[in-house]
């Protein structure tokens, strides 16, 4: 569920039973992510008051197996969840000639990077972003697989979508 704050910053939302996390994305800033909180016996949550920081620069690396740079790779930064089942905050990056992206507000978490660049496999990649040291993602070669479609007959079935 979204919802966006008044202008004076308040907000007001029924939640759930259960545990609860807590996503803010605001241009300019760091993603916020804050939980997982657990309600009272009442079901409600006491005041919060979310602060968004700007977060840090980091450097994300693309190369093959032999070091080889990649540029211009579109790829989605998206942050592990404190329930370490799920993801948020995806944005898209490009990397550069040089095969570098910055992420101008990272925050200091667990994340993952989908990459889906022509001639290499579609991967999620893990990764820590860090202040100091850039992250380096090697992508794998792709590697063709051929098949035949067939019916329970044995006969090829033409036009079927195939999924890998």
């Amino acid at each position: 569920m979204l919802f966006r704050s008044d202008p004076d910053g308040h907000f007001a939302q029924k939640v759930e039973q259960g545990n609860i996390t807590i996503i803010g994305n605001l241009p300019g800033y760091a993603p916020l992510i804050v939980g997982p909180l657990i309600p009272g016996t009442d079901n409600t949550l006491p005041p919060l008051d979310l602060v968004f920081s700007k977060g840090f620069s980091a450097i994300i690396r693309l190369a093959d197996p032999q070091a080889n740079i990649i540029p211009n790779a579109k790829a989605i930064l998206s942050y592990q969840r404190e329930d370490e089942r799920n993801f948020c905050c995806p944005e898209e990056f490009t990397s550069d000639v040089a095969g570098t992206s910055t992420v101008p507000h990272a925050i200091d978490r667990p994340a993952k990077r989908t990459v889906d660049v022509p001639g290499y496999q579609y991967d999620c990649l893990p990764l820590h972003l860090s202040a100091k040291d850039p992250a380096i993602l090697m992508l794998l070669p792709a590697k063709p697989v051929t098949g035949t479609v067939r019916d329970a007959n044995g006969k090829p079935i033409s036009n079927a979508s195939v999924a890998l």
